[in-house]
């Protein structure tokens, strides 16, 4: 059998984010649907329930949220046996027995009356000149009925005669009541096609009136199961109720002696006269389903009071019921104990006074009575136990007498209700829970009832039903669902916490006149329809940082901690419809897209579950999507909903599926769309969470970055805007929500900041300027990434940026710096005793080359002292034995990357050599053939101290401009080597490789470093004139030429470029400087253990910097946009261009300031 179902499959596609673990129970009971793939709106079920020699027939299908019934008929000798059969398990959860077996007879069964009678509804029908193949009652007014080929809906009137109001026409012999919910009847109908049988839903609307019923909240409505009160096949029209007992209310007539008596639990309507309403009333007090007793008539005839027998004692097994004159408690079989009496009779310690009321515990029974001994104690009884327990806290109490509790040990919160307050207490910290105890509830908009749940606490209001979810035991987000605009609730009837709401709801007209509506509602845990297209509780959980969340008609608004202002919404009024549309768009061509588009943009940013909006349809098309930024640059901002989101809770958003195709227009495009439309802290984890992906493909940050979505300046009276203290204060710390920061300077600052003085002793104010980096994903959630990927990036600008050098620096200070200087100290020791083995080994073998060969005892004398050459190796030796066990872990986790930084290679070479030295040294008597390999050594000693040397910013800017002098100049020193070649050769040839005493053992280079003479300035002529005549004048002008080459020409040349090249690393000088600290960084985070990258006080997720207020920007932000339109010219002319524009800017800056200090004196009064 396949049947409509919203039980999705919608995470089919594995997720880019798990979903949050504290609400993890809400796609247990109510999984988001994937409207993009069909065959996850049906579901396939066996019903197996065979018996044998009978014909079965279904009669119908009863779904509820819970369950998924089918009734099944079958003849048994002359009686009609009904089954009732759970689909799921196949179980006979009841059977009926029905004497009349004519096939003209049709019976309806409702799920909440199944048990208490046999039959809703029985009707006989016999239609002239019609077949009739199938019935389906949809209530006690209205009848579908399938005749021959036509199926025809048929209404009561007063007179009980049928009435067609809707004929369709070739529909399925098979016709069944699916539900029926507000004014909707939803009737399934199959159909035969090549693939096999379907079945589908039709939806018939606004039947149960002649009256057109306004548009409602889709949500509101459809979740809730709005039900008109029908009272002689019209709508019950009625001000108010004049009386109310438990669950039935009771209104009056035009017929003053007669009374309607409705109980809004079942909907049903009785007459009474006026006599009887006090009998009516008592029998209500005794059961609240007295309704539905067969026996009704009679009973409310016959005098009836309500009695109570007085008890002095609770047992466990005893039924709280309520509190009546705030001092007895009712119970069950109508007894009564005062609760004085109680206490006195069970001799306890406590306190006796104060008000009193029940409470429930985890399982949503009523166990406990609760009394207030002052503002700070309570105390509560335990009748399962039979004990007292006091609570004491460091929040008050409100003023006034509570009414009901709820006590939950296990997840740690007393939770006490007043009139219109609610106290929400964190059992282990004592501390009430501020933004529950704090909300005020007005009488106008007063509780009703009452859910609480793991993570959830529900109240549902006059206007709204309101709903905190709670993470750790504190507010995460608030749920508003409105009531739609014209509805008033006027009762409702709960008996305690967590049972069902049952609402009474009026619906006011132009004309005075106005409609009545029932309503059941449940906890936020079963409060999906499976009815409707949408259910924004999954939509409130796209983006992290949103916190109150108002569900108002078909709109779902969004707004973060703090402000007032939405921060954005989403359009979710949609239809099958416009499912199709959304379907059949994506498989249209781009002309025909965009003229769709141009149509009705605003139809395609709806959201719809699975698909998104058209930004998801369309996020791999380009020409599509830059038609929709033009027309969206035609629309008005505010009207807009958001446009960049994923399709469904933990999928993908358009950016990432860009960054994953490498699609640089469009990653560009879609950032363009985000800052100018979407540029609000809570969207920034689209992008934060793809930073490092958007890094590494040298995408242009800077617009980004210049925004307030990574950069919060924090503006609050808490955190002072001028500080006698200029200090410059780079600090993590960990929140679960940006907004959190403005309660944090205490936490901060209180023990960082000391007051400065100027020096004649006055105070000095310093203008105070704080951002915090909000960039929690990628900061905290992947901590080495960030780093790694800066280190390989070639693109300077991200370095220049405040947002990457307020990260570097943190982390530098935080983790880095001191661990590069503890190994910078310790490699000290290595120099220390190094240089030492050197001075004094050269000089001692020095003596003895002095010491003449007969004077043996002389020359003993002046051997070196063994012992103090074999402690200076020893200390060398260990130091360096500890940096090899750093490289060996750094190159264990780098693996084949290790051998990419050049300066890993100064590392091991520098160990190998040294060991070397040591060997040879105790083993060769010549120390002259250890010569070359000690040099080896002190080169690489030295290179590692260079290394170290960059810790420092002044030697590492050195070092810094050394390296890139060096790396820009390779292609020149080696065309410069090709032409010292080229003349080396020729002189060899011309001087016929004559000896030269000069270059006594190097002679075979005598003549290539002639060559390299003449280009330093240092000429060689002695053998000029040993030449012959035509050679000499030949030589001479080869050493003319080679003059000008070498020494005049390739000079300057190198002169230009080196300057050129400090000129340019003097430009980058900052950005240099971070990379070179943000590549010490990704060393260092290498070597943390698992549990360090955890450690959250090294790896906070934010990250807050304290400085000096810039008080004047315009020069700066002219430079900076004049810096982007020449970024693509001509290097050369953009540097000086950029010379004469920081000269003009600081002439500008210094004209303001000399503006400003004239404007003050003149303002000073005379």
């Amino acid at each position: 059998m396949e049947m409509y179902e919203s039980n999705s499959n919608s995470q089919q596609n594995k997720s880019e984010e798990p979903i949050p673990r504290d609400y993890q129970w809400i796609f247990d009971n109510q999984p988001e649907l994937d409207y993009n793939q069909l065959e996850s709106r049906y579901v396939s079920l066996t019903c197996s329930i065979e018996k044998q020699n009978y014909q079965i027939r279904n009669i119908q299908f009863i779904f509820s949220r819970n369950q998924m019934l089918v009734l099944q008929k079958h003849q048994e000798n002359n009686t009609s046996i009904l089954d009732l059969i759970d689909m799921i398990t196949n179980e006979i959860l009841k059977s009926f027995e029905l004497e009349d077996s004519d096939q003209n007879v049709f019976y309806e069964l409702e799920l909440d009356n199944m048990y208490d009678r046999d039959e809703k509804y029985l009707l006989r029908i016999n239609i002239s000149g019609q077949t009739i193949i199938n019935v389906a009652i949809l209530n006690e007014f209205s009848v579908a009925i399938k005749c021959n080929d036509n199926f025809n809906l048929y209404m009561l009137d007063q007179q009980m005669a049928m009435k067609q109001v809707v004929q369709l026409s070739q529909a399925s012999a098979n016709i069944q009541k699916v539900d029926a919910s507000y004014n909707k009847f939803y009737i399934q109908h199959s159909y035969v096609q090549q693939q096999g049988l379907f079945y589908a839903i039709i939806i018939l609307q606004n039947l149960l009136s002649q009256r057109e019923l306004t548009q409602q909240n889709q949500y509101y409505s459809g979740n809730h199961d709005m039900i008109p009160s029908i009272y002689q096949g019209q709508p019950l029209q009625i001000n108010d109720c004049i009386n109310q007992t438990k669950n039935v209310y009771f209104y009056e007539t035009k017929n003053k002696n007669i009374i309607l008596a409705q109980d809004i639990k079942t909907g049903n309507i009785r007459e009474i006269t006026l006599e009887y309403l006090n009998n009516c009333l008592n029998n209500v007090l005794i059961n609240e389903d007295f309704q539905d007793d067969k026996n009704f008539i009679e009973k409310i005839k016959s005098p009836s009071f309500v009695s109570y027998q007085i008890i002095i004692e609770i047992q466990p097994h005893d039924i709280l019921i309520q509190i009546e004159n705030e001092t007895y408690i009712t119970l069950n079989n109508n007894r009564i104990i005062e609760w004085n009496t109680f206490r006195q009779f069970s001799q306890d310690d406590f306190e006796k006074n104060g008000p009193i009321c029940l409470m429930s515990d985890s399982q949503y029974e009523k166990i406990y009575v609760l009394q207030i001994i002052s503002k700070n104690k309570v105390i509560y009884y335990n009748k399962m136990t039979q004990e007292y327990k006091a609570l004491e806290f460091q929040d008050e109490l409100p003023e006034g007498n509570p009414h009901k509790a709820y006590f939950d040990d296990l997840q740690g919160i007393l939770v006490i209700f007043y009139l219109n307050k609610i106290f929400a207490l964190n059992l282990e910290t004592k501390k009430s829970i501020r933004e529950i105890s704090e909300y005020e509830f007005s009488s106008k908009n007063s509780i009703q009832s009452t859910f609480i749940g793991q993570g959830y606490i529900q109240l549902g209001l006059r206007n709204q039903t309101l709903i905190f979810f709670l993470k750790h035991l504190q507010v995460h987000k608030i749920l508003l669902i409105n009531i739609p605009e014209g509805l008033e609730v006027q009762r409702c009837y709960q008996t305690f916490i967590n049972k069902n709401a049952y609402y009474l709801l009026r619906k006011s007209h132009g004309d005075g006149k106005c409609e009545l509506y029932t309503m059941m509602q449940n906890c936020i845990e079963y409060m999906n329809n499976q009815l409707y297209l949408n259910n924004p509780l999954h939509l409130s959980l796209y983006f992290e940082n949103s916190q109150k969340i108002q569900i108002d008609s078909s709109l779902v608004k969004l707004y973060i901690q703090g402000e007032q202002t939405m921060a954005g919404f989403f359009d979710i009024e949609i239809s099958d419809n416009l499912i199709d549309k959304y379907r059949f768009i994506s498989k249209m061509s781009n002309d025909e897209v965009i003229k769709q588009l141009q149509k009705n943009l605003s139809m395609y940013l709806k959201f719809i579950s699975g698909y998104g909006n058209c930004f998801n349809i369309f996020q791999n098309n380009l020409v599509v999507l830059e038609q929709i930024t033009k027309q969206l640059s035609l629309m008005e901002k505010t009207t807009l909903p958001i446009l960049i989101c994923p399709t469904m809770l933990g999928q993908g958003t358009p950016l990432e599926f860009s960054i994953k195709n490498r699609q640089q227009k469009i990653i560009n495009l879609i950032l363009e769309i985000i800052l100018k439309y979407q540029e609000h802290l809570m969207y920034n984890q689209i992008i934060d969470k793809n930073l490092c992906e958007l890094i590494k493909q040298d995408i242009d940050l800077s617009e980004y970055f210049d925004s307030t979505m990574p950069y919060y300046q924090i503006i609050d009276k808490a955190f002072p805007n001028q500080h006698k203290n200029d200090k410059e204060l780079i600090t993590g710390i960990n929140l679960n929500h940006p907004k959190d920061i403005h309660t944090k300077y205490e936490e901060l600052y209180s023990d960082k900041l000391e007051n400065q003085k100027t020096i004649d002793g006055e105070d000095a104010l310093v203008s105070i300027e704080y951002y915090l980096v909000n960039l929690p994903k990628t900061i905290q959630s992947n901590p080495r990434e960030l780093m790694k990927v800066l280190s390989e990036t070639d693109k300077p600008e991200y370095f220049e940026n405040k947002i990457i050098q307020t990260i570097i620096k943190f982390k530098w200070n935080e983790n880095t710096k001191a661990f590069y200087q503890q190994k910078f100290y310790i490699y000290l020791i290595f120099m220390a005793s190094f240089v030492l083995d050197i001075f004094y080994t050269t000089y001692a073998f020095q003596k003895i080359t002095e010491t003449s060969e007969n004077q043996e005892k002389q020359i003993a004398e002046s051997q070196p002292n063994i012992w103090l050459r074999i402690i200076t190796k020893i200390v060398c030796s260990l130091v360096l034995l500890y940096f090899f066990v750093l490289e060996v872990r750094q190159l264990l986790i780098q693996k084949l990357a290790y051998f990419n930084d050049g300066w890993n290679y100064f590392d091991f070479s520098l160990m190998i050599s040294f060991a070397a030295l040591c060997i040879l040294e105790f083993i060769m008597e010549d120390q002259n053939d250890l010569i070359l390999i000690k040099v080896l050594v002190i080169i690489l000693s030295f290179m590692k101290l260079f290394y170290f040397l960059r810790i420092y910013d002044g030697f590492s800017f050195l070092v810094q401009m050394m390296a890139g002098v060096f790396k820009d100049l390779k292609y020149f020193i080696g065309f410069f080597l090709i032409i010292i070649l080229q003349f080396g050769m020729i002189f060899l040839v011309l001087f016929k490789a004559q000896p030269i005493d000069e270059y006594n053992g190097v002679n075979k280079l005598a003549y290539f470093l002639i060559a390299f003479r003449i280009s330093s300035g240092d000429f060689y002529l002695d053998d000029y004139q040993n030449q012959t005549d035509v050679i000499v004048i030949f030589s001479w002008i080869i050493w003319i030429f080679a003059v000008l080459t070498l020494n005049i020409v390739f000079m300057n040349f190198i002169i230009a470029v080196i300057s050129e090249s400090y000129e340019r690393v003097m430009q980058k000088l900052v950005a240099e400087s971070y990379k070179v600290k943000a590549n010490m960084i990704v060393e260092r985070e290498q070597l943390f253990s698992q549990k360090e990258l955890e450690n959250k006080v090294l790896f906070p997720n934010y990250i807050v910097i304290r400085r000096v207020a810039r008080l004047y920007q315009g020069p700066q932000v002219y430079h900076k946009n004049i810096c982007h339109q020449i970024q693509n010219g001509n290097l050369k002319q953009s540097q000086l261009l950029a010379i004469k524009l920081s000269k003009s800017a600081a002439k500008n800056s210094r004209s303001h300031l000399r503006f400003h200090a004239l404007k003050q004196q003149t303002a000073q009064p005379q």
